[in-house]
């Protein structure tokens, strides 16, 4: 019930200062901080794009996943599309 994003391109692995990316929540995964080797940033030149929504939001896209799994239809409430750079 959250956004998708699928993109596809070209990357590379690169510096960056990690400082500058760094967010606490992230030292769950990663236990040795900043400094962590298991860390690379990734850029990404994408040359395409799709992505998945919903129109009204998720608190009734969950609404009507409910109802239609109770009822057994679908109460189709996405929006797709493709994104160009």
């Amino acid at each position: 019930m959250f956004p998708i994003l699928s993109a596809a391109g070209i990357g590379a692995s690169c510096l960056v200062p990690w400082i500058a990316l760094w967010e606490p929540i992230v030292k769950t995964w990663f236990t040795e901080g900043v400094d962590d080797p298991r860390i690379t940033a990734i850029k990404v030149a994408p040359n395409e794009g799709y992505y998945w929504d919903t129109k009204h939001g998720t608190a009734v896209a969950g609404v009507k996943m409910l109802i239609g799994a109770a009822i057994g239809k679908t109460f189709d409430d996405s929006i797709e599309g493709t994104l160009r750079p």
